[in-house]
This record gives C-alpha cells, structure tokens and sequence, in this order.
C-alpha cells in the first residue's frame, strides 16, 4: 500500500509548514506561526490549504481549517475540515465576526473521500453557557495520541461556543468515541 507523503499546510502569501511525523510523534502539536492564519496589517484572515504527494501526484486541498487537518497515524488516510463562511455577525467582545460552518471528513490518499464525519452531540451537559444536548459542534481540531510506543490513535477536539470536549477519533470508521479523560472537556 502506498503512503502519504510530503504533507504540508500552505498559505496563499507563500508560507509553507511541513508536517514531520517523526517530530510530532515526541510532541503532538504544530506550532503555526501568528502570521500564517492571520494577516495582521490587513487585517484579514489568510486563506490556509494542504497538500501532499501520492504515488507522485500532488493532492491539494486549497481552503481548510489548518488545525482540523492531518494525516492519520499510519499515513494511509487524511482528516480534511473545510470551512463555508455563512455571513457576518456582530459580538459584544470581538466585534464583526464571521459565521462558519465546519465540515469534517476522511479522505484516503489518493484524495478521493472515504467517510463525511457526522458531529456529535456533547457528552457533558451544560459545558459553558452555549451548548444543549440538541446542539452540535461549530469547530474540531484533530491529533495524534500516543497509546504506547509506536501505537497512535487519534483524538478530536469539537468546540460548542465557548466550550469544548477531546474525545476519541477512529479514522477508518469516522466514530466519534468517549471523552479522552476526565480532563478532556472544558472551556475557551
């Protein structure tokens, strides 16, 4: 079976950040840069893509959600979240916001779609002032988690307003498993 290969996240000013498995395996987390998803003097969000190679052909996805994107652990497959931008509205704290929609799905390497994952309702009840038991969630973010040496399952993070649960993430399936831990849930 071939693998996924060269994966990285890319910016539309240039800006390139390469993903090492062998580094985020000691540390799974990617430090992006403040100016790769936001343009400061323009005040604009950047428009964020990945890409990778599959039996030598380049794979692009050019509009995601960079930290809800990811190669899974044995790099058959990857977790791709887009964004559709819904409209505007207006928060007390943040001003002018935009309203987004998030949609989560696996892809299999040769970028043809193997699963949509459905997002589910919280676990926790009552998780900051936002979500119900009725409510799903606005954003995920997706990691590696280390079971033992060499072993990695995935973990995603789904975020209800304010608030948030880590659960787990079965990339072949697309379930959306328990809570990580009693510490997995919490708020922004």
């Amino acid at each position: 079976m071939d693998l996924i290969t060269d994966f990285e996240w890319f910016n539309d000013k240039g800006m390139v950040v390469t993903f090492d498995s062998h580094i985020y395996q000691q540390t799974p987390t990617m430090n992006f840069p403040n100016e790769f998803s936001y343009y400061e003097e323009e005040n604009e969000l950047a428009v964020i893509g990945v890409r990778w190679n599959y039996n030598g052909q380049p794979i692009v996805f050019p509009d995601v959600w960079y930290a809800g994107s990811l190669p899974t652990p044995n790099m058959d497959k990857v977790i791709v979240t887009t964004i559709e931008l819904l409209g505007k509205y207006h928060s007390k704290l943040f001003g002018e916001l935009h309203q987004k929609k998030y949609t989560t799905a696996i892809y299999n390497a040769d970028g043809s779609v193997h699963k949509v994952v459905e997002m589910p309702y919280p676990i926790m009840p009552n998780l900051g002032r936002g979500p119900t038991r009725d409510e799903k969630p606005e954003t995920s973010k997706v990691y590696w988690c280390r079971k033992k040496v060499d072993d990695y399952s995935m973990l995603i993070k789904l975020g209800y307003h304010d608030a948030w649960e880590e659960r787990y993430f079965n990339p072949e399936t697309g379930e959306i498993g328990g809570l990580f831990s009693n510490k997995s849930y919490g708020y922004y």
